[in-house]
């Protein structure tokens, strides 16, 4: 819908922030970038979500600390490619 209608979401904004679901506003815009993978991600975590309740253990320091910076690495790459995007991409700028 985004290649056709380019501006749709944005003309579609008030509305989002009248029911109250600009969390959907970021998932719409994240499927835009990145296309429906997103459920196949979903899928994966919840099978590690069940097998963890399986092998319930603690993280050591040291795993944890890896796991925020690993998170953070990709909440930067998340955001450098929506900056790419937005300076590249006219349609996307009016979102």
């Amino acid at each position: 819908m985004h290649t056709r209608h380019p501006k749709t979401l944005a003309g579609n904004l008030a509305t989002f922030a009248s029911f109250g679901c600009l969390k959907d506003l970021l998932e719409i815009l994240y499927r835009i970038l990145h296309g429906d993978r997103m459920e196949d991600a979903g899928d994966r975590r919840k099978e590690q979500h069940v097998r963890g309740q399986a092998m319930k253990r603690r993280r050591t320091d040291g795993e944890f600390e890896a796991a925020k910076d690993k998170k953070r690495q990709e909440e930067a790459q998340l955001a450098r490619t929506a900056l790419a995007r937005y300076e590249s991409d006219e349609a996307f700028r009016c979102l």
